[in-house]
């Protein structure tokens, strides 16, 4: 997956406000901030980011978005010995960012290409995603084609 995003930070919107607002400021999506300033996820997606060599996504406190998609990135993780970490993630935080990408059914890793900072200025992030970045991805269409395989006969009804 080839696609990126560029994201911007919006606090206290509804997400359709929150994207049409990331828009006029050069975003293509945007990472939603719960009321103590915590990262929660972005418009529609769960949202990941290399923090300090460490995969980290906003913890249950913060008010994550617990999509499927995260969880078995999750599980993966854990069996393939990059661990994601939950914990809080302050708006503050995104400065020291190396890497981050958004996850859902529809995007499955999709690597964000920048982030806008709440002082306006960019955090450019590696293109195409990094090296953590692109190993989860992998990871997660390995997984994806394993499933799909073990389970082509599958019927609704």
């Amino acid at each position: 997956n080839t696609a990126e995003l560029k994201q911007a930070i919006i606090l206290d919107q509804s997400y359709i406000l929150a994207v049409a607002d990331a828009s006029t400021r050069g975003a293509d999506d945007c990472l939603m901030l719960n009321a103590q300033g915590h990262v929660t996820e972005s418009s529609n997606s769960n949202v990941f980011f290399v923090l300090d060599d460490r995969l980290v996504t906003p913890d249950d406190a913060s008010g994550n978005l617990r999509g499927i998609t995260g969880v078995a990135l999750r599980k993966l993780g854990d069996e393939g010995g990059w661990p994601i970490h939950e914990e809080p993630v302050a708006g503050e935080d995104l400065a020291r960012v190396t890497e981050a990408f958004v996850t859902s059914a529809t995007r499955e890793v999709m690597p964000i290409a920048a982030i806008r900072l709440a002082d306006g200025e960019w955090r450019d992030l590696p293109a195409g995603g990094g090296p953590l970045t692109r190993k989860v991805s992998a990871a997660y269409t390995a997984c994806v084609a394993r499933y799909t395989a073990e389970n082509q006969d599958a019927k609704l009804w």
